[in-house]
């Protein structure tokens, strides 16, 4: 809310509730400026109602600029039908809704975002009030994504369109195949069902004079389960000699128990580029920021990159071979588990967050994507899996929102008005019930409205002063006694304390402002007002009428007495009852001081007293051009007071010949100086008495600054400035 205050006025709190309002405030400034995602609030149709400063790294607006905006005009039109359709189920259910989309930067270039979002809604109608979304920038991934699964078909086209063939035969003495690749079929003339139907198919092909040498190394490879790496002949059905190398390993679980071979049979000219190919791919995997995990059908793993390992704390020679599931979750996500193999095995794309488990038994949450794996055909060969850790994120969604909560609490049934509203325009962004009472508008009147429209005209200035140096960054908070004008016209009055929200930079964002009703109060400190002054006009008159009067009368008596008996021994007598008459006098000005004449007029009156005191002394009165003839409020009076206490200082302490008092003006401030050519003082020296304390304490009450300038044998001057708001 941008309600002002004037500074430095007496602020009054109920205890607890700032502190606990301050504590939610910042801790949801902390988390929500801190987080680099983008936290943002929305009505619910989507109109931008707050965006945390992570915008503008991730889209290039400042929040202020995305407040007030509907969220679709940034949508890539190609998935505003989706964005659509999550924010339909948004509304419909209370539920947390993750989508991904495009969205359009402050530059015009579009980036990913995945936004999971929930609804905050009346308790009691469960109508949405507001929808909450965290976004974060997932083009990285969907970039890693795009190459992952160009890279899948990338190795589909290297298995089934490069010249080699691809096979898989058991560990036995006459390594009889399990699998071949089709391209048996084109580069040998065998389909790869007459390999499987054979096992002697191998063999027959072999060219005679490599024969018995092949067989015997994969027999030997066989049993040692060492690599095997050969070039030898083949000849094709149609009686083709062809060169192949043949690089085959033993595959084995985790346990290190050989299962089976796995080789590659290809045509020399073309291995550079196969090879070229496939350790392109395997780097590319390793590059991903994220666990990029590969199975087959059955779970099995057939590649575990370096992240995961950093991840899950497995190494990838302890994962191969192995079920995934048994790596990666425990018993009690089992069943989930499988059943995320079966809807990706039945052709879905499975996303979601799983609590998984690493090496040490420790578990966390991750962000999984699992999808199929299929070759040339389109057939399912395995299932690949990209995680990531999102433990540190929902850690931060659910601090939000625990603050939020407990924000939202405080808000509502707090026993005082409260409210917030844009520093920029004034205008109230939220307002709970007991603000609405205090005033008699309703939530969505005020929401129109700005703090100006509901404050007293003669109190606009001072508010204004107020917010502006909370904006400059002068005050931290600033309290002020104002007049509020309510939807009936009637004028109450309110303590209010005001506090600015700024982001991580230093970005005003909105002000907090706290309402508590003081109108009896105030009602009762006039009544009470009244009464003092009714009851300090009658002891000055009293003072004049008579005991002035007696007391001038005998002083004139004495003196004259003094004259016809033309001795000593009335001098100290006349001199003592001669200060009483002045005491007497001074102390009647100060019951005197009231609103019954003008400040400057006053301060005449003022001036003359003094002189009249002091006859011996100069005492000038400087009254610069532009100043105001009266103060507002109690201005006057307090100021008069300080002013009086200046002068009586001077009279008894100075010793000077001449004292001035100059009235003059600045900005924003009227300024009072009395300044003499006594013998001065040492101001760290001196021990603050009454008097002192006492214009210190009316000073700051009218939110000025008392400034006193002295050194032994100069001049003294007590400077005073106060707040004088003046009309725009």
């Amino acid at each position: 809310m941008s309600l002002t205050e004037e500074p430095g006025a007496p602020r009054t709190r109920r205890p607890g509730v700032r502190e606990r309002l301050h504590e939610s405030d910042e801790l949801y400034r902390l988390l929500a400026e801190h987080s680099t995602d983008m936290i943002s609030k929305h009505t619910p149709e989507g109109v931008y109602t707050y965006a945390s400063f992570a915008c503008r790294s991730l889209l290039g607006y400042d929040p202020e600029a995305l407040v007030g905006r509907d969220a679709y005009e940034l949508f890539h039109p190609d998935d505003i039908a989706e964005v659509s359709r999550t924010h339909s189920a948004i509304l419909e259910r209370p539920d947390t809704h993750t989508v991904g989309y495009r969205i359009r930067r402050k530059d015009g270039s579009y980036t990913w975002f995945e936004t999971t979002s929930r609804t905050v809604r009346n308790p009691e109608t469960d109508e949405v009030l507001e929808i909450i979304a965290v976004s974060r920038d997932v083009t990285e991934r969907k970039m890693v994504e795009a190459r992952l699964r160009d890279a899948e078909a990338r190795y589909r086209t290297l298995i089934e369109q490069i010249p080699a063939i691809t096979y898989v035969a058991a560990l036995d003495e006459v390594s009889s195949t399990i699998y071949v690749s089709p391209q048996a079929e084109h580069i040998l003339g065998a389909a790869p069902e007459e390999w499987l139907a054979d096992p002697e198919l191998f063999a027959k092909l072999l060219h005679p004079d490599d024969r018995e040498h092949v067989l015997s190394e994969h027999v030997r490879a066989n049993r040692t389960g060492a690599p095997l790496r050969l070039e030898y002949r083949l000849t094709t059905w149609a009686g083709r000699a062809v060169w192949a190398r043949d690089e085959s390993v033993v595959v084995r679980d985790g346990a290190a128990r050989p299962l089976f071979r796995q080789g590659v049979l290809l045509d020399i000219t073309d291995r550079k580029e196969a090879e070229e190919q496939v350790l392109f791919q395997a780097h590319l995997l390793e590059q991903v920021q994220a666990a990029v995990i590969a199975t087959d059908l059955r779970g099995r793993v057939t590649h575990w990159n370096e992240f995961a390992e950093r991840l899950y704390g497995w190494s990838r020679e302890e994962t191969l071979g192995r079920d995934v599931r048994e790596l990666t979750v425990g018993p009690e996500q089992v069943t989930g588990a499988e059943e995320i193999v079966r809807k990706v095995g039945a052709g879905e794309t499975w996303e979601g967050e799983l609590v998984v488990r690493r090496k040490d038994g420790s578990r966390f949450l991750a962000h999984v994507t699992d999808s199929l794996i299929r070759d040339a055909e389109g057939c399912a060969v395995g299932i690949v899996g990209v995680s990531t850790d999102v433990t540190e994120r929902k850690r931060t969604e659910e601090e939000l929102r625990e603050s939020e909560e407990r924000f939202r609490a405080f808000f509502e049934t707090a026993a005082v008005g409260a409210a917030h509203a844009d520093p920029a325009t004034g205008r109230f962004l939220q307002v709970n019930e007991k603000l609405c009472r205090f005033l008699g508008y309703d939530e969505e009147e005020l929401l129109d409205m700005t703090f100006s429209d509901i404050t007293h005209p003669d109190d606009r200035a001072q508010d204004l002063e107020g917010l502006s140096r909370l904006l400059r960054g002068d005050i931290r908070e600033y309290a002020a006694e104002k007049r509020y004008v309510r939807m009936n016209g009637q004028t109450v009055w309110g303590q209010l304390a005001v506090s600015l929200v700024r982001d991580a930079n230093g970005r005003a964002l909105h002000t907090v402002a706290i309402t508590r009703d003081i109108t009896e109060r105030k009602r009762l400190e006039e009544s009470l007002r009244e009464i003092r002054e009714a009851e300090r006009r009658r002891i000055a008159r009293d003072l004049h009428d008579v005991v002035l009067q007696d007391l001038a009368g005998a002083l004139q008596g004495m003196q004259a007495a003094q004259v016809e008996s033309a001795g000593p021994g009335l001098e100290q007598e006349i001199a003592a009852l001669r200060r009483a008459v002045g005491s007497l006098r001074n102390a009647i000005y100060d019951l005197r001081l009231e609103k019954e004449q003008p400040f400057v007029r006053a301060v005449e009156s003022l001036v003359e007293l003094n002189r009249q005191l002091t006859p011996e002394r100069e005492i000038l009165l400087t009254v610069c051009d532009g100043f105001p003839s009266e103060l507002p409020g109690a201005a006057d009076v307090e100021l008069l007071r300080v002013l009086q206490e200046a002068l009586v200082n001077a009279r008894r302490h100075s010793d000077a010949r001449r004292v001035e008092v100059v009235l003059s003006t600045g900005h924003r401030e009227v300024q009072a100086e009395v300044a003499d050519d006594g013998v001065g003082f040492d101001p760290a020296s001196v021990r603050e008495g009454v008097g002192l304390a006492g214009m210190r304490e009316r000073v700051s009450a009218l939110g000025g600054r008392l400034e006193i300038v002295s050194t032994p044998d100069q001049r003294t001057s007590v400077r005073v400035e106060v707040p004088f708001p003046r009309s725009p």
